[in-house]
């Protein structure tokens, strides 16, 4: 009885995954084309001579370094944000990228000064 009930189920898993094969591929490839984190794919970013090119490097981000870097170079929409950054702010460029981790802190509900949430649920035990 448990066997050919958990075949049931596993066969009625499977008829859906495949049914809805297609919604899942996309879920899947724009899950992973805006993730911040995995590589982009299709050339869009900023290659290693252009970062370097743009001043887009520092004594604590040597751009040289990477050239044997698997990756492309830098995300195009990070690169120009960080150029942005530095023109508005009149920083350079590792003050930019700080500036920028700090945004992003925000965005993502975490206070830049402490690292902890900003959620005001949270309870921590010492």
């Amino acid at each position: 009885m448990n066997t050919s009930l958990a075949f049931i189920i596993a066969a009625i898993v499977a008829a859906l995954l495949f049914r809805n094969r297609r919604r899942i591929q996309r879920m899947l490839a724009s899950a992973t084309a805006t993730h911040p984190l995995l590589p982009r794919q299709g050339g869009n970013g900023v290659s290693w001579a252009d970062a370097r090119a743009n001043g887009l490097t520092s004594d604590a981000f040597i751009v040289e370094q990477r050239e044997g870097d698997e990756r492309i170079g830098l995300d195009a929409d990070t690169a120009d944000e960080i150029t942005r950054l530095m023109r508005t702010n009149h920083v350079d460029f590792d003050e930019a990228r700080y500036l920028l981790v700090r945004d992003q802190m925000r965005r993502n509900g975490v206070d830049p000064d402490t690292g902890l949430p900003t959620d005001p649920n949270l309870v921590i035990f010492k």
